[in-house]
């Protein structure tokens, strides 16, 4: 059976009806994640960073679509506070540190605030989570070598269905970073020194999420997309969204829309080899603009700069980055139209919808 993933041209000025679009495409409605879903995002210690992290819009397109094809509830109803005192919002957002892996518990003014108020949503606070043992029913021998704490997972998320929402990051030398990714980021922080090779941790971490979590769902934010070389990194407006309920099946999308050939990249290979996620273009249908699966969006060497120029691998580099070259892309990304929505968001906590963008 093909795997369905939907593909959209957007725009800032329509981005909330945009998500509506592509997420009906993919088939993704309240109706696949009804019994307490965890909605996973990701995020920057340091802030935000266009084409890193689950930008505000993304949150908010989400919500809106789910909110909005949930029996009976409005969006904008606020948090339901009946549930055994717990406080949880009809939509649980976990958090995801972008860098380290593993869960984060306070928004950090990304503008996320507002976002969550008006639709009946609530960031999760993991720090209470008392992590359990796996048992998964095939044998994960890389995966468990690569945690220090074996295979464990938080109580509150075994059983959950889970919808992603990943960025489309490139990174050189590890060509995309995605829905996957995202799924390697909730086991945290790996050994320093792996006993396997990475790929074959990252394929058990998508057979681990499919015992797990008995639904799946991927909604990807492209409209920028991160470039790193080490710990430099730029950003690109592609303006698409990419949706489906094979993760793996979205990644190898995005690999192709990035000029990248899925069957190159070894994770998604194995992916593809042990029947994880549809990861052949026979395998996959494509739906909305389909005409974007030929476009060259390829990023050019020039953007990702030459080997051995990450400042990271200078003396003071990451301070040099932090200090100055970041500023100056934030700086530089503000009087874009995605940086224009950016601000609205961080500005007006009403959001950009209701402010007339």
């Amino acid at each position: 059976m093909q795997s369905t993933v939907a593909v959209v041209l957007v725009r800032p000025e329509t981005i909330l009806d945009d998500y509506r679009r592509v997420m009906e495409l993919a088939g993704i409605d309240a109706s696949l994640f009804d019994d307490r879903p965890a909605l996973f995002a990701s995020r920057d210690r340091s802030g935000w960073f266009p084409g890193a992290g689950t930008p505000p819009w993304q949150l908010e397109g989400v919500l809106r679509v789910l909110e909005g094809t949930r029996p009976g509830c409005d969006v904008g109803t606020g948090p339901d506070t009946t549930d055994s005192g717990n406080s949880l919002g009809q939509w649980d957002v976990v958090a995801l540190d972008l860098n380290g892996g593993g869960f984060l518990d306070s928004t950090g003014g990304w503008a996320w605030e507002g976002v969550l108020a008006r639709n009946s949503a609530v960031q999760a606070c993991p720090s209470g989570w008392v992590d359990y043992p796996v048992h998964p029913q095939r044998p994960m021998p890389s995966l468990a070598s690569a945690l220090p704490g074996g295979l464990v997972l938080p109580s509150p998320l075994q059983g959950r269905p889970v919808l992603l929402m990943p960025v489309l990051r490139i990174l050189s030398g590890w060509p995309l970073a995605g829905s996957v990714a995202m799924l390697q980021g909730l086991h945290g922080n790996l050994r320093r020194k792996l006993q396997a090779p990475l790929s074959e941790v990252r394929a058990e971490c998508v057979a681990l999420a499919q015992e797990v979590f008995p639904v799946m769902g991927a909604v990807m934010d492209a409209t920028l997309w991160g470039v790193s070389r080490g710990g430099e990194s730029q950003s690109v407006a592609r303006n698409v969204l990419l949706a489906g309920t094979d993760p793996v099946a979205v990644d190898a999308v995005a690999a192709r829309l990035a000029g990248f050939e899925p069957r190159n990249i070894p994770w998604l290979r194995l992916c593809g080899e042990r029947k994880l996620g549809a990861v052949s273009k026979s395998d996959i249908s494509l739906v909305g603009s389909r005409e974007l699966q030929d476009l060259d969006f390829q990023v050019s060497a020039a953007t990702l700069g030459s080997k051995g120029t990450s400042l990271l691998e200078m003396p003071g580099g990451g301070w040099f980055w932090r200090t100055f070259r970041k500023p100056r892309i934030l700086k530089k990304h503000r009087g874009s139209p995605w940086g224009r929505l950016f601000q609205e968001y961080s500005e007006n906590r009403s959001g950009p919808a209701e402010s007339g963008i």
